[in-house]
């Protein structure tokens, strides 16, 4: 919910691009932390408090902005652009819940 109210005043403020660098720079470190925590009890902490909720945050910032390309892409390559994302990101939590 975060994400989604940030999201319009971020893009307008920074840019969509920049915006987009960042979230995904913020999803890219809170999957390394992910990987990275080991049985050291305060990395487990700050990933699944701090993190995870950073993530989350970008993870709605990266789905506005991924919308709102699509719009602007060209007409040819809407729909599958944007269907590809959606494929993209259920594959992904399919995955993510097999590793688990």
């Amino acid at each position: 919910m975060a994400g989604a109210l940030i999201s319009g005043p971020l893009n307008d403020t920074f840019g969509r691009k920049t915006v987009l660098w960042i979230a995904s720079f913020l999803v890219l470190a809170g999957g390394v932390v992910q990987v990275a925590d080991t049985h050291y009890e305060g990395v487990i902490v700050l990933d699944r408090f701090g993190l995870d909720l950073v993530s989350g945050i970008s993870l709605l910032l990266l789905s506005s902005i991924s919308q709102s390309m699509g719009e602007v892409a060209p007409v040819e390559i809407q729909s599958p652009a944007l269907y590809m994302y959606q494929f993209l990101q259920s594959f992904s939590q399919l995955v993510a819940s097999w590793v688990t």
